[in-house]
């Protein structure tokens, strides 16, 4: 499927074919009802796929226990997130097409009109890519 260049998508975390959440983050955090909304291009898929398996090695919360410490609240929440994805074992990052522009949606989010959110995320649209990490439970 061709994607135009303008187009905005989010990233709709599958287990099963079950959704799990939408990443709503820089650090992968999941929502089921607030999406971070990026604009389409090969380099942005690209960077999400790293970050996923940067975030399923511990990337993220090892460089906040090196800033802050292990006992610090935000590592340990970000270690939680870590390991959630990692008892997954199999799962799907799908690229979806996100159906209105970021003002229509910030305005939906911002106005407190949650009728208007649910409306525009039932309306997600196609799956352009899917992509699929595998995570061992007992590796060395």
């Amino acid at each position: 499927m061709e994607t135009p260049d303008k187009q905005n998508i989010i990233f709709g975390y599958y287990v099963n074919d079950e959704l799990q959440g939408y990443r709503q983050d820089s650090f992968g955090s999941l929502s089921m009802d607030h999406p971070k909304i990026y604009g389409y291009s090969p380099e942005q898929i690209e960077i999400i796929r790293k970050n996923v398996k940067d975030e399923l090695s511990h990337s993220g919360s090892s460089l906040l226990d090196m800033l802050f410490g292990k006992e610090d609240e935000i590592t340990q929440n970000l270690l939680k997130k870590e390991e959630l994805k990692r008892e997954w074992g199999d799962f799907e990052v799908r690229v979806m097409l996100f159906p209105v522009d970021r003002e229509e949606w910030y305005d939906a989010c911002t106005e407190g009109e949650e009728y208007k959110k649910a409306a525009i995320l039932a309306k997600i649209g196609d799956v352009i890519e899917v992509m699929k990490f595998k995570t061992l439970k007992n590796e060395n």
